[in-house]
């Protein structure tokens, strides 16, 4: 029998998330930050907070993982210089909207996509308690 491959194993506590979908509607998961990688942003990295009671493990996933994700342009300059740039991926807690065509605003545009799963996933998940 061959042995299936499994996306991500939690380092805290050995939870098995088989595919990506699994922690993206994982409602114990949360999307805490990016890591920036300058050279290749497919090389950058996603920081996923794990919130089982027991667990509260913090693990990373790399961008390249969710390349799929995205079908939009993705632009070869990087605009950090530019005065009107807000610097996100130098803040690696912020998770917010960039509007610069910059080569990093996929990641963006992703970061954008993951949170409004976790918003729907938790809010379904929260009425379903109450």
């Amino acid at each position: 029998m061959p042995q299936s491959t499994i996306f991500k194993t939690c380092p805290g506590c050995g939870q098995k998330w088989i595919l990506r979908d699994d922690i993206l509607y994982d409602p114990r998961v949360s999307l805490l930050g990016y890591q920036v990688h300058f050279t290749d942003y497919r090389l950058g990295l996603f920081y996923f907070n794990h919130n089982e009671d027991k667990c509260k493990t913090t693990f990373a996933v790399k961008v390249s993982e969710f390349m799929d994700m995205y079908s939009g342009p993705v632009y070869a300059e990087v605009k950090m210089a530019d005065d009107d740039c807000p610097m996100f991926c130098l803040r690696r807690t912020e998770l917010l909207h960039c509007q610069q065509p910059c080569a990093g605003a996929f990641v963006r545009e992703i970061i954008q996509m993951i949170t409004k799963i976790h918003e729907l996933v938790t809010s379904s998940s929260h009425s379903a308690v109450c």
